[in-house]
């Protein structure tokens, strides 16, 4: 026990030593934290890296929670604006969307955060449940929003009497149509059958400039031969102008049409446009072909074995880097000699100055063993470089691998995961369990319940949410990003910032890894890779849980759920989107106390620890928030006017039921 003690001593003064070194956070002249004095106020000494709580929401929701499930907030790369959903109407809101949510628009001043509704007035002919308003994906910086909806009546030069694609200013909330006809004839959707656009994914360039899509209909003139062709055809769109993009190499459209897949892949367009992936035909077994600059397109798939001249079967495309200049997809077919599995194995395809001639294909894997994609979610890619040169992989038999310069490196196995493990694929959102760093450096993904990282230069991984071999987890103790069970519309494509490029990840669990965790519920945390740097991101003694919504790029800013009070600013319990800021933090009027805590570590703490064993502690199960905290003795709720607040509890008369005070109130 000495020696243990020793050890754990040891391991404390090398983690802090390091957290005072660089990269540290921002300190006062004294060496504390320069926002010291709003931490103590919100009582978030406890909290890692000199982080303070802003309130992101508005104090003024409607008299409800806003959503908290299912990928329905999004922050911006550099974490100055965040995005949620509610389904009360407030602030400047005109319309609502599918189930009645309305996305709004938060943004960060120097006095706090500004909150205006963005989803539009919808069309009064439109079915809300069948072709309602969707809010589809935001560019990175905040400053647009690709929205899906039927024909609305505030937009011009759209598809009439038909679901379209809209790119919405958030400042001003201008709307572009995305998908108008170019036809300039009377009827532009000719073939039309089925909701248009309705269940077509697409991809889309960080800055929404730039947009792949799948429609059935005709959005440009005719093109001599097979075009239109009664089927779905894929598109792009390039900051105004619609090209049709499903073109094959010989100049013809093919009969049997071309679509995107798998479907909401977001890297499905080059950063620049000028490089779409599709496949074709729309219906049946497909090949992988890439449109160039709207120019000419190339047969991906194509064999350069000699002995195989035929198609390549069972062809599944799995991913693109962000610059367009290397795919990945699966095939049984031996497209190359060495190919000699006999079964289906993953390749890279590199683009190079004549790629309609020239060897473009490198085998990955000669295992015959790589997952093939039937249902959209199952896939050989885990993740890649931007680069494409290093490779993340998932076999049949659960093995996880990384492949660089002609090795193959065994990580770890997650055979046993098989729900969790399944979704570790690359174009797997809502909101897929793996992500990699750009430089391929760091892997992080989710299996059995927990969250591990993987450092490619150490060859290590380590499990984040596993401090020692003797604590006892609870099942699913580690969840990303924000999922609570009261169901709703998930955004296609949408995958939350949990890994950052330089090895950190954040995520939610039920179990006490800090002492300073001591509320017994869920939190959310960091663990950086580098320094092996455990810390807490929400506050640990609030007495409601806390779940992980997204962070910005530099994990600077880590924005959660909670129904916690951690502001003097808010003074209801209704859920609220925080932002867990470095340095951040505003200097609130002393108006309403900041909610209250739970445990010895109301006083604070040490706000960081190194990996190490804790204490287990009772914990809420995943996917609920609590319900709002009961009364005092001799109260009961009362809701009135969409608000709910404790008042004295009546005595009750001889004979008539006395009510339990054990009810909690709800607001949804």
């Amino acid at each position: 026990m000495i020696l243990l003690g020793a050890l754990l001593a040891f391991a404390s003064a090398v983690a802090f030593a390091s957290l005072l070194g660089a990269g540290a956070p921002p300190a006062g002249a004294d060496g504390a934290c320069a926002n010291e004095a709003i931490r103590i106020a919100q009582r978030a000494t406890q909290v890692g890296g000199c982080r303070a709580f802003e309130r992101v929401t508005p104090a003024d929701k409607g008299g409800g929670d806003i959503v908290a499930e299912n990928g329905g907030i999004t922050a911006g790369a550099d974490g100055n604006a965040a995005a949620f959903e509610s389904r009360i109407g407030f602030a400047d809101s005109e319309g609502s969307g599918a189930q009645g949510r309305i996305t709004y628009f938060s943004e960060r001043g120097a006095a706090g955060w500004t909150t205006h509704a963005l989803t539009p007035r919808g069309n009064p002919d439109a079915n809300l449940v069948r072709v309602g308003t969707y809010t589809e994906v935001f560019s990175e910086d905040m400053s647009h929003v690709l929205t899906r909806a039927y024909d609305l009546p505030d937009a011009v030069d759209d598809t009439p009497d038909r679901m379209n694609l809209y790119i919405e200013d958030t400042a001003d909330r201008k709307l572009q149509s995305v998908t108008g006809s170019q036809t300039g004839e009377g009827d532009p959707i000719k073939y039309f059958f089925g909701n248009f656009l309705a269940e077509e994914g697409w991809g889309n360039s960080p800055d929404l400039h730039h947009l792949s899509f799948a429609a059935t209909g005709q959005l440009v003139p005719a093109i001599p031969g097979e075009y239109p062709n009664a089927s779905k055809n894929a598109y792009s769109w390039d900051e105004g102008t619609i090209h049709l993009a499903g073109i094959l190499p010989d100049g013809t459209v093919p009969p049997g049409g071309s679509t995107l897949e798998p479907e909401s892949y977001r890297g499905g367009i080059s950063v620049d446009g000028s490089r779409l992936p599709f496949s074709a035909p729309a219906f049946g077994p497909k090949q992988v072909f890439l449109r160039v600059d709207d120019s000419y397109t190339v047969l991906v798939s194509e064999s350069e074995n000699p002995a195989f001249a035929e198609e390549a079967q069972n062809v599944h495309f799995e991913g693109m880097t962000p610059d367009g200049e290397t795919l990945f997809f699966t095939t049984e077919s031996p497209l190359l000699p060495g190919d000699t599995a006999g079964g289906p194995d993953l390749y890279r395809w590199t683009f190079g100055p004549d790629p309609e001639h020239e060897p473009n294909l490198t085998l990955l894997t000669n295992s015959g063993s790589a997952i093939t994609s039937f249902d959209g979610t199952t896939g050989a890619l885990v993740g890649m470089s931007d680069d494409g040169t290093r490779v993340y992989t998932k076999e049949n038999n659960g093995d996880l691998r990384v492949l660089e310069a002609g090795t193959s490196t065994f990580i770890r196995s997650v055979a046993e995961e098989a729900y969790k493990s399944r979704v570790l694929r690359l174009a797997s959102a809502n909101p897929g369990y793996s992500r990699v760093s750009p430089d391929g450096k760091w892997l992080a993904y989710v299996a059995g319940g927990q969250l591990f990282l993987y450092n490619h230069d150490a060859g290590t991984v380590t499990c984040t949410t596993c401090p020692g071999e003797l604590f006892q987890f609870r099942e699913e103790a580690a969840y990303v990003p924000t999922l609570t069970a009261s169901g709703g519309v998930e955004p296609p494509g949408f995958r939350s910032r949990y890994l950052t490029d330089d090895g950190r990840v954040f995520f939610t669990t039920a179990n006490s890894l800090l002492p300073q965790d001591t509320n017994g519920v869920p939190d959310v945390y960091s663990y950086d890779g580098p320094t092996g740097q455990l810390s807490l991101v929400s506050s640990g003694v609030s007495s409601e849980p806390s779940e992980f919504a997204d962070a910005s790029k530099s994990g600077d800013d880590v924005f959660f759920v909670t129904r916690s009070r951690l502001v003097p600013s808010d003074s209801d319990d209704f859920i609220d989107l925080y932002d867990s800021r470095v340095g951040g933090g505003f200097d609130e009027p002393r108006g309403t106390p900041v909610g209250p805590c739970s445990g010895e570590a109301c006083q604070g703490g040490s706000a960081a620890s190194p990996l190490g064993p804790s204490v287990a502690s009772g914990a809420v199960a995943r996917g609920n928030l609590r319900p709002r905290r009961p009364c005092g003795k001799n109260q009961r709720h009362l809701k009135r006017h969409g608000k709910v607040r404790c008042v004295k509890r009546k005595k009750h008369r001889a004979g008539r039921k006395r009510e339990s005070s054990a009810r909690l109130g709800t607001s949804r």
